[in-house]
């Protein structure tokens, strides 16, 4: 919980600075808009569960307020996968697992960019909400298979913070845009927590790194 309030208290902070600054600027307004393709590579974080980065698909569109020529509001409509990929080796030959989390997120990121006209750069922050559209978990072991889409056992919401960074380059009437962000889960999304071994308790959060592109129509 205190993680969960620590995050949220630091984005507010930061909107309400950027809303500030941007009060008598005359580039107030909406900006820009434009879609985003890329891709994630994801984690759970569990204790005493060690797995790996999964590859998932990212994609989805933006628009951005302006507060001044510098500052801006940037909210996004994404379609996003999560997860993780586990193997090992025992007796019965390799085993590898895979789970796939389907999320429909909405970052709200309030960007900094810098540099000039002909190149610029840019940082990021902000939440980000996540509704769970479904998901599937598929492993091999000792030559059979097994697949399940039943995700009930995980929550239907998620929240993160968002921090990221990216590049700008103008391009024909636009800006083509490329960032890399990382995504940390602040809720836990296992939807039995108290189902542990021994009764401890399960605590399961997102992790994920995107690598994302995208085109600006607006005034970057």
């Amino acid at each position: 919980m205190r993680k969960i309030v620590t995050g949220l208290l630091g984005c507010l902070s930061l909107l309400a600075v950027l809303t500030a600054s941007g009060l008598a600027s005359p580039d107030k307004g909406l900006s820009g808009y434009g879609p985003i393709l890329g891709f994630s590579l994801a984690k759970q974080c569990e204790e005493d569960f060690s797995n790996n980065f999964k590859l998932g698909l990212a994609l989805g569109g933006f628009v951005t307020y302006k507060f001044n020529s510098r500052l801006s509001l940037m909210g996004q409509l994404l379609f996003v996968q999560k997860g993780f990929r586990y193997s090992a080796t025992d007796a019965f030959g390799p085993y590898d697992s895979r789970l796939t989390l389907s999320y429909l997120e909405l970052p709200i990121l309030a960007r900094y960019i810098f540099g000039s006209d002909t190149f610029r750069y840019f940082a990021f922050a902000g939440p980000a909400f996540g509704f769970k559209l479904g998901g599937k978990f598929s492993t091999e072991w000792g030559g059979e298979s097994y697949e399940s889409t039943d995700m009930s056992h995980y929550k239907g919401m998620d929240l993160g913070l968002v921090l990221g960074a990216g590049l700008g380059y103008p391009l024909c009437s636009g800006w083509l845009l490329f960032d890399v962000r990382f995504t940390f889960g602040l809720l836990n999304i296992y939807a039995n927590p108290d189902s542990g071994a021994a009764g401890g308790d399960i605590s399961i959060s997102n992790t994920a790194i995107l690598f994302m592109f995208s085109y600006d129509f607006g005034r970057f």
